[in-house]
């Protein structure tokens, strides 16, 4: 006998956070979030400067924070994590990082969803899309003082 499922909200929500995520590990001292997290490099100018681009494009479906005061609630990842790229974290702990967090995060606030899909199913987007992330975190230092913003980063090279 076959059951009919009627998908359950969850089932209506934005695409799922899919490629390069970790497992979700229990979060620290039974924390919990209501929306996902981006953690950014808070002493970066750059970092900075397009985490507030981002967080006006996604509104209120994201929460931001410097991973400098929110790192210790995410044991499951590394500083050096952090400071190479940013990280978002779905309310049930999964991470992603890169070029997969930001389009995720956009995704998730109803913005560039064929983008997404195509990171997931055109073959070589997500290389390019993460190729173009690492060689600009690898070069904001530059491209801050080119842009004219003044901050220290802590990237690791």
């Amino acid at each position: 006998m076959e059951r009919s499922h009627t998908p359950g909200p969850a089932a209506t929500r934005a695409t799922p956070l899919k490629r390069g995520f970790s497992p979700p590990p229990p979060l620290k001292n039974n924390m919990f979030l209501t929306k996902p997290l981006m953690l950014y490099d808070g002493d970066c100018a750059f970092c900075q400067h397009w985490t507030n681009h981002w967080r006006a494009k996604t509104s209120t479906a994201i929460d931001y924070a410097p991973y400098q005061e929110r790192h210790a609630d995410f044991p499951q990842i590394s500083k050096a994590a952090c400071q190479k790229a940013v990280q978002l974290i779905s309310i049930n702990g999964e991470t992603v990082s890169g070029a997969a967090a930001v389009l995720h995060a956009f995704a998730l606030a109803g913005h560039y969803q064929s983008f997404l899909s195509m990171y997931h199913h055109l073959p070589g987007f997500a290389m390019l899309c993460e190729a173009c992330y690492r060689f600009i975190a690898h070069h904001r230092i530059f491209l801050s003082q080119l842009f004219g913003h003044r901050g220290r980063c802590e990237i690791k090279k």
